[in-house]
């Protein structure tokens, strides 16, 4: 039994918990058969230990940073396996994510601040549901399957629809897949208006498979596909770009209007990052 903590005077709000530390992802599966909902998983709990501190009440905690398996970053055939608690930092500097997603990586290295990157996880990250947070979009993007285990068994969701509706569980890892000639970019320069992450396959003549992963601008990240198959050498590439961009938009919802950009501010501001961004992955920017 953890007392309530008292390290700080934000803590001293915090209740009294069972504290579990399973060594092995069969072991945090059996509390998770013993405890069903009533227990929450914590890794780098960036956000969790705020509504703790907040008087958020809970009776078992499973501690997921002692298990290896969910703490690695590994090649599987054409994958890039990344445990659920592997943090923003060494996500940032594998060597793995930097040889096969150097931009990505490097993208990575603004994403929160250096606290937030050594402790806050890619995992938690996604489970928080916040539509301000970076991974889902650009994940999602990148075609990204996440692997949930839960009471009856496990399964293989895409990252985009993780937090719709899942049973009780935990998230063990996500699979990137990686192709020939993929290209990947991201924009969080208009946060919190909007960011926005593109990949798609991109060789000497054309740029398709095309999928825009949206965050900010929305109550949920988006993930929309384009068809489009542009001719990188194409004199009128930027007219056609811009053209795509405008169709793109006006098939959006609604974007979120709130005190920090209007909706119709957020739908333009989409236009203008997904044609810089296709741009840019032609080489033409």
């Amino acid at each position: 039994m953890i007392k309530s903590l008292q390290i700080q005077r934000t803590y001293k709000n915090i209740p009294e918990f069972n504290l579990y530390k399973p060594n092995n992802i069969n072991e945090v599966s059996k509390f998770l058969g013993k405890f069903g909902e009533n227990c929450n998983f914590m890794a780098g709990g960036v956000d969790l230990l705020q509504d703790l501190k907040l008087g958020l009440k809970i009776d078992n905690l499973i501690y997921l940073k002692s298990v290896p398996e969910l703490n690695a970053i590994k090649m599987v055939d054409d994958t890039i396996r990344v445990g659920a608690c592997v943090t923003h930092r060494s996500f940032e500097i594998n060597p793995i994510i930097n040889k096969f997603l150097p931009s990505l990586a490097k993208e990575w290295s603004n994403v929160g601040n250096i606290r937030i990157r050594v402790v806050g996880t890619i995992g938690g990250n996604i489970l928080t549901n916040d539509p301000n947070y970076d991974v889902t979009p650009a994940l999602a993007a990148l075609n990204s399957v996440a692997h949930y285990s839960h009471i009856n068994g496990s399964d293989r969701i895409p990252v985009i629809e993780l937090n719709r509706k899942r049973p009780p569980g935990f998230l063990t890892a996500i699979e990137i897949p990686i192709r020939n000639n993929l290209a990947f970019s991201m924009n969080r320069a208009l946060k919190p208006y909007v960011n926005l992450a593109i990949s798609a396959t991109v060789d000497s003549d054309s740029i398709q498979e095309i999928r825009v992963g949206i965050g900010c601008a929305f109550s949920t990240p988006l993930l929309i596909g384009l068809t489009d198959i542009l001719n990188i050498s194409a004199l009128n590439l930027k007219e056609q770009v811009i053209k795509i961009a405008h169709e793109f938009i006006d098939k959006l919802p609604n974007p979120i209007d709130d005190v920090f950009a209007s909706a119709s501010y957020r739908r333009r501001m989409i236009g203008v990052l997904l044609a810089d961004q296709i741009l840019f992955l032609a080489g033409r920017k």
